[in-house]
């Protein structure tokens, strides 16, 4: 069992699954173009599903015991195959599901991810699914566990379920004391109930394309510094209290916490796909805030490469994560255990702080 001082996390998201295409040449799909891919064996998972994934499995999570870190998550699936498929999954990795409800008005969520020949890549992802059916009450119930949890608890919003029932969650949350995580899409982060759920939240994630569109600016090398600036402008002008993190791709993260920003770079792997990569940056973030550890270190000298210093933040957790889950092709890398993510970290030459070694032993 993990020693730490949260009783557990509640998540609402998307569940569902879909298909990978690897696509022919690297240049950006235009908008009237069709290109040839190879329809992969890679299997692909939705946001709350990847999330919770590493969190249940990295924090031990048990159901069935409430001494453990529970993991407890909010949404729906379809009454088919595929929806009692993604649930099955996700209780074998000790997750709470009672709060996951089938629904004969929709079938589970599905995506269909496209993967360039540099291991970037994107996906589509049906609007009309069960996941978009949930309700502000489906959160409300809820209620009894933030209350039981209460400071030493933790909400996350993620994407793929309306707003509104994002909203609901972490301002419930809010009233006993929550720490807050929230993400978004490109699509949705500009609009009114985003906004307000970012004044809702105590950390928000977002990637390169996320963060452009937040600021209307391209986020170019030589500008980086302005493009950070302007992200935590817009940012503290909604909720002055924010932690903020920025993950561009293999140019590594940066975080934002009072003032100041940190750079994280990333470990050096060869990756088989950068899919669900950023969830699971967040779902190391939030790992390592529940055990305790700083978000950044803003006062550290810059890093090269994540080896030159002991690990010791959430965001410098949160590379290690994310570099083992590139080695998979599927967005959640199944493999995923504390000796595994061990056994990496050495292969990485990485020092770990006292509270990441017992965490992971």
């Amino acid at each position: 069992m993990v020693k730490t001082g949260c009783k557990g996390l509640i998540g609402s998201g998307g569940i569902g699954s879909g298909i990978f295409f690897e696509l022919e040449g690297n240049p950006t799909l235009g908008r009237n173009e069709s290109r040839l891919g190879v329809l992969s064996d890679a299997r692909d998972f939705c946001k709350l599903h990847i999330i919770c994934h590493y969190i249940a499995v990295l924090m031990r999570s048990d159901s069935a015991d409430k001494s453990s870190f529970q993991t407890v998550a909010i949404g729906r699936v379809g009454r088919d195959e595929t929806g009692r498929g993604m649930v099955r999954m996700m209780k074998e990795t000790g997750m709470d599901t009672s709060l996951v409800k089938e629904t004969e008005n929709a079938a589970t969520l599905f995506s269909v991810c496209f993967q360039y020949p540099d291991s970037s890549g994107g996906n589509i992802t049906t609007a009309r699914s069960a996941s978009s059916l949930l309700t502000q009450e489906d959160i409300r119930q809820a209620e009894p566990l933030c209350k039981e949890f209460g400071l030493q608890g933790i909400a996350l919003a993620a994407p793929e379920v309306p707003l509104e029932c994002r909203l609901e969650l972490l301002k419930m949350a809010a009233e006993y004391g929550m720490k807050r995580f929230c993400a978004f899409n490109s699509a949705e982060l500009n609009e009114p109930v985003a906004v307000e759920c970012i004044r809702h939240t105590n950390y928000i994630a977002m990637n390169r394309d996320e963060a452009e569109t937040l600021t209307g600016e391209n986020c170019a090398q030589d500008r980086l510094d302005d493009f950070l600036e302007l992200v935590r402008e817009r940012l503290l002008a909604i909720n002055p209290d924010i932690r903020i993190l920025v993950t561009l791709g293999s140019s590594g993260s940066y975080g934002f916490e009072n003032g100041a920003w940190e750079f994280t770079p990333c470990a050096r792997v060869e990756p088989k796909s950068t899919a669900g990569a950023g969830d699971a940056t967040l779902a190391g973030i939030i790992i390592a805030t529940a055990c305790g550890l700083p978000f950044i270190l803003p006062g550290r000298k810059r890093r090269k490469n994540l080896a030159e210093t002991p690990l010791e933040t959430a965001c410098d957790f949160a590379a290690l994560l994310a570099s083992l889950s590139v080695l998979s092709m599927d967005t959640i890398n199944l493999a995923t255990t504390p000796a595994k993510l061990a056994v990496h970290s050495r292969g990485l030459r990485l020092k770990l702080s006292s509270e990441i070694e017992s965490l992971l032993e």
